[in-house]
């Protein structure tokens, strides 16, 4: 979050805090992705009702039968009123045999990005440091998701209130 403001040249104190999503530990579907981070971002914001909290929540969205894409979705709730503005990251194609194996196990406390782990190495958190060799990260991805949320809440919305010419 901390790179995302710095990319929109904006230095601020970023307070870190991990946060149940609610979800199985592999969330299926853009709707179950969608509301891990909303309910993250809905418990930062009763911790901290008086600052701008982020909910960002990683999950497989099935495309076609035999097609997943690994993307993470990033909510930004801003106070007072709770308003929230949504993107997305960039989406990579998940390996169908990582994703079937994942779901034999259970997604309930298996993800592809471990199986994937398994069968060609890297780190199980970041499948797209692996399936990209290294050339991009998730970190590098999710960047531009919360850029793109941070956009919408920061910028282009108080503009958009000011009175037309």
């Amino acid at each position: 979050v901390r790179e995302a403001f710095l990319v929109l040249g904006m230095q601020v104190n970023v307070i870190a805090e991990k946060v149940s999503s609610g979800q199985n530990e592999q969330p299926i579907g853009l709707r179950a992705t969608f509301d891990g981070a909303f309910y993250r971002t809905l418990i930062l914001s009763v911790r901290h009702a008086d600052i701008p909290c982020i909910g960002i929540e990683s999950g497989i969205v099935p495309i076609t039968r035999g097609t997943t894409i690994d993307l993470a979705v990033v909510i930004v709730r801003m106070p007072p009123d709770g308003k929230c503005f949504i993107a997305t990251s960039s989406g990579i194609e998940t390996p169908q045999e990582c994703f079937e194996e994942a779901e034999r196990r259970g997604f309930l406390t298996t993800t592809a990005g471990t199986v994937l782990a398994e069968k060609r190495g890297g780190d199980p958190t970041d499948p797209i440091a692996t399936l990209t060799s290294g050339t991009l990260t998730r970190i590098d991805v999710l960047i531009a998701g919360i850029s793109l949320a941070l956009v919408l809440a920061l910028i282009l919305i108080p503009v958009a209130s000011l009175p037309a010419r």
